[in-house]
């Protein structure tokens, strides 16, 4: 999923929507996903617990995934490209994966999330929007980091319990024992701290698997489980359904997520869809 705050303004800057000359390379890699065994992990931070739900960090591998997405709502739609690249690397001598997204001729948003490399525990975190930079560390009971506006610097502490991260969801997806029938509870943990009105917030979620099921992406057509993420407190937003393939790394092939429920003062009603267009593995990192 893209950075949860920017999508749904109707002002965004132009330079984000794509041209209308944008042509897909679709690649055949994504079957590779099923058949790639996973690099086994260097070691395990001192907060890496297991856990009940069966997330596996050490299932992910390395590689480069294309989107093709959009918006739509009580807004102009927005489309966009998106990468998102998935590496293994260290931060402070603890093994982490890096997940990095990019928007295609857009340099002006960003983000790096570092997660612990087996229990998917969120480590740091970076975010950079509209000339507006965010560094995040994590915890045992706080974040503190930095934000960056205008060469002022203001200093984050805020408390943190352990939860997964929800700009990160679609990791913890990829990680986790999926099969007909799978169903556990999580807490996401969203917030939002560069602009007014900020928020930080902790909600219950359900991910269960609903069904198997062809589906049809720019990358083509695979079969697929589909994956139901619905909050328990009523409130909507960030509920969505996940296509992935049936064998770890669950990679999503097409995600369906709700950016916001309604319209409400400046946040728009919004709908998000991003569909794989291509996938590129790595090869085995340390």
């Amino acid at each position: 999923m893209p950075a949860t705050r920017d999508e749904w303004t109707i002002d965004r800057p132009a330079s984000v929507w794509p041209s209308s000359g944008m042509r897909w390379t679709v690649a055949p890699l994504v079957a590779a996903l099923a058949c790639t065994t996973p690099p086994s992990s260097s070691g395990v931070g001192p907060t890496a617990i297991p856990r009940p739900d069966g997330v596996d960090g050490t299932a992910l591998i390395p590689v480069t995934l294309q989107y093709a997405g959009h918006h739509e709502g009580d807004h102009p739609t927005w489309s966009y490209r998106e990468s998102v690249i998935i590496e293994s690397a260290h931060r402070a001598g603890r093994p982490v994966w890096r997940r990095t997204a990019k928007y295609a001729d857009d340099d002006s948003t960003a983000s790096v999330i570092e997660l612990d490399r087996q229990s998917l525990a969120p480590v740091h975190a970076e975010l950079l929007w509209n000339g507006i930079t965010q560094h995040v560390d994590f915890t045992v009971g706080q974040m503190t980091g930095t934000i960056e506006e205008r060469g002022a610097v203001r200093a984050i502490r805020q408390p943190y319990q352990p939860a997964i991260l929800a700009d990160a969801l679609d990791l913890y997806v990829a990680a986790l024992p999926l099969a007909p029938g799978y169903r556990s509870e999580v807490d996401l943990f969203d917030f939002w701290l560069l602009t007014e009105p900020t928020h930080i917030q902790t909600r219950r979620f359900v991910i269960r698997v609903e069904r198997q099921e062809q589906v049809t992406v720019p990358a083509g057509t695979r079969p697929s489980l589909v994956v139901a993420i619905e909050p328990t407190d009523g409130d909507q937003r960030l509920a969505a359904h996940y296509h992935v393939p049936p064998a770890a790394p669950h990679y999503a092939l097409r995600m369906v997520y709700v950016v916001n429920p309604v319209s409400a003062g400046d946040e728009k009603r919004s709908i998000g869809t991003d569909e794989l267009v291509r996938a590129d593995l790595a090869p085995a990192q340390p």
